[in-house]
């Protein structure tokens, strides 16, 4: 499923694949420019877009004519050269925006979680059993730098001579280009809690987010950091700096920002990005089953009624206190007759209310 936002971010459409039109998980997205994208995730799913993710279109790739291939990073190192990654080590690039692909020459097995182009002659790697990949010089051949443990490393990003890596258990790890086969613990969470995704914002500066909502922040290039007061306890996978604001997403569609927009009225305040919206059902008309989605603002108690032409209360869905964030309920009609049918969801000062229709 993917969710998009045209207005900036300040509201995101409920998450579905009316576009993308897969059915597996999607892990990574990524572009290169405005209008060209790429999406993938389990089982070799790779999809295409080159207007700005209207529409998808399916990839052809190893992952996806090999079995129980999954995809966990996607890396523009230009707008011709791409790099992804996944199960078993496997590399792949494509050298014409993502139409096609070829397997690099590895002596990697374990799961590669992110990959970062650290300049035109050199790729690195992050994989699980605390593996770092480096590549050669012609980016067609990558081999275990280090070995860090059992645990995975998670994310890598480089600004300019600095590499900041995470890694499970909280750990973080500071390198340079000089001695790029060699990282430094830094930090270490002192809950143990993962460490999922960094981004550097300037030369200095650089943020980190992970699991019950941990979020860290340096302004030494990585060499010490400190905790920010994080507006949600969900696990918090990416994090991505555009157009002065940060945005971080994980677990049960969270989404959070900070605003570093000079002069701001939010200027350095982490804020969760949720609102109320009450999707259309899928499928529509539908038989005999359809799922209704909607999004919540905040926590609070919901009731989700259907009735029928005539207004008469055919079923209650929900009547229950359910988290802020994206909700869905599953419908089964199957011991009603056809015909147009109403939805109706109430929470707190949040009515809104959609016709679907039952075709038998």
């Amino acid at each position: 499923e993917l969710t998009q936002s045209t207005d900036a971010g300040a509201t995101w459409a409920y998450p579905d694949n009316y576009a993308t039109k897969s059915t597996e998980h999607l892990y990574e997205c990524t572009f290169s420019d405005a209008d060209n994208g790429l999406i993938a995730g389990g089982s070799g799913n790779m999809r295409k877009t080159t207007d700005g993710g209207n529409t998808w279109m399916m990839v052809d790739n190893l992952f996806y004519q090999s079995t129980n291939k999954t995809f966990n990073s996607l890396r523009y190192m230009n707008s011709d050269t791409v790099f992804a990654g996944g199960s078993s080590g496997w590399i792949i690039r494509s050298v014409d925006g993502g139409t096609t692909w070829e397997k690099m020459d590895t002596d990697a097995s374990s799961t590669v979680y992110d990959l970062w182009a650290v300049n035109d002659q050199l790729v690195m790697a992050s994989a699980s059993s605390g593996k770092i990949y480096l590549s050669n010089a012609t980016l067609d051949t990558f081999t275990t730098a280090n070995d860090y443990g059992t645990m995975p490393m998670r994310a890598v990003e480089f600004r300019g001579e600095v590499g900041i890596v995470t890694a499970s258990s909280g750990h973080l790890y500071r390198t340079t280009i000089a001695e790029i086969d060699t990282l430094y613990e830094v930090f270490t969470d002192p809950d143990g809690d993962d460490l999922y995704d960094v981004e550097f914002i300037s030369d200095s500066v650089a943020y980190v987010v992970g699991e019950a909502g941990k979020i860290y922040v340096s302004s030494d290039t990585g060499n010490t950091w400190k905790a920010e007061t994080s507006p949600t306890t969900e696990t918090l996978h990416k994090v991505a700096y555009r157009n002065n604001i940060l945005w971080a997403i994980g677990q049960n569609a969270t989404i959070i920002k900070l605003d570093m927009t000079p002069n701001s009225i939010n200027y350095g305040k982490w804020q969760v990005v949720n609102y109320y919206e009450l999707a259309q059902n899928y499928p529509n008309p539908f038989n005999p089953t359809t799922t209704i989605s909607f999004s919540l603002e905040k926590a609070g108690h919901v009731e989700l009624t259907v009735y029928n032409i005539t207004g008469q209360k055919v079923v209650t869905l929900a009547n229950k206190e359910m988290n802020a964030g994206a909700n869905k309920v599953v419908w089964d009609a199957s011991h009603l007759a056809s015909g147009i049918y109403f939805y109706r969801i109430a929470s707190g000062d949040f009515v809104d209310i959609k016709k679907m229709t039952l075709i038998r």
